[in-house]
């Protein structure tokens, strides 16, 4: 399973110009927004299973059919 840390997500959801501040996906996932895996510690950072976040930026542009890897 492929996992994102919110830097890679971060990369992402810029790409397809959804966000421009990296704390726009930090937020979302505190707020379950995105699901992802919250962490144990503060050092180890959120973890976003690809298809969460895939199925996020679906839902932000609806018309997109296929999402890059």
């Amino acid at each position: 399973m492929t996992m994102y840390t919110v830097d890679g997500a971060f990369e992402k959801l810029k790409e397809y110009k959804i966000t421009t501040h990296k704390e726009s996906v930090r937020r979302w996932l505190r707020q379950g927004i995105i699901q992802g895996i919250a962490p144990s510690y503060r050092k180890e950072g959120w973890l976003i299973p690809k298809e969460n976040l895939d199925d996020f930026i679906k839902k932000r542009l609806p018309n997109i059919h296929t999402i890059g890897g």
